[in-house]
């Protein structure tokens, strides 16, 4: 979701990070606390990234507005809706970053993010005028990838050999741009603030 007009989720949380975030991290997080680290076969689980994460200026401060009145995110002071995307996606990398290798080594679950790219979808539907979406179609056509090739990027990013053995891959399709515990471990910080205050939003 990116831009989306809805003022929260149905939990009063800011609703670009409902979707992007915290509905990805609690699913993963109950899906892998059913298992154990002997479970046959090991699962892979791949969440939807984005390049555009790397906009982001989230911070561990920003965190208790994404749950704040409607009133408080609309302040021009925060920003919080402005780069909500992007720091919902960032969040997205630091918590698989994190809990990436305690997910594997305990609960046989691995954990990777795969981007997309530019896909021809709904995303962008709220950055203009209703009337003017429509016209932006030829040139989503010529540039940006179908959705079934943004939908194949994920799955490879699944199949692909090693995927159920290794942990914390960000992937365009095949190709690893990043391993996320190494990458993004000059974050850690950040990367704990975020899931232990994601544990408290999803009340794990």
């Amino acid at each position: 979701v990116m831009g989306s007009p809805q003022q929260s989720s149905t939990d009063g949380f800011e609703p670009t990070w409902a979707t992007n975030f915290l509905a990805p991290f609690l699913t993963t997080e109950l899906l892998a606390a059913s298992r154990n680290a002997h479970s046959s076969p090991p699962l892979r689980v791949v969440n939807v990234g984005s390049r555009l994460e790397k906009r982001s200026k989230l911070t561990a401060d920003m965190l208790g507005l994404v749950a704040s009145p409607v009133a408080e995110l609309q302040k021009p002071a925060n920003g919080i809706r402005a780069s909500a995307y992007s720091d919902s996606k960032r969040a997205l990398m630091l918590w698989i970053a994190a809990r990436c290798k305690a997910l594997a080594n305990g609960h046989a679950t691995h954990v990777h993010a795969s981007t997309p790219g530019m896909v021809d979808t709904q995303l962008g539907r709220y950055s203009m005028p209703a009337a003017l979406w429509p016209l932006t179609k030829p040139v989503r056509w010529l540039l940006f990838r179908s959705p079934a090739e943004g939908a194949l990027a994920a799955v490879a990013a699944g199949l692909v050999d090693g995927a159920d053995r290794a942990v914390g891959q960000y992937m365009d399709a095949e190709v690893v741009l990043e391993t996320l515990p190494e990458t993004r471990a000059d974050q850690a910080g950040l990367a704990a603030a975020l899931v232990a205050w994601a544990n408290q939003a999803c009340k794990l």
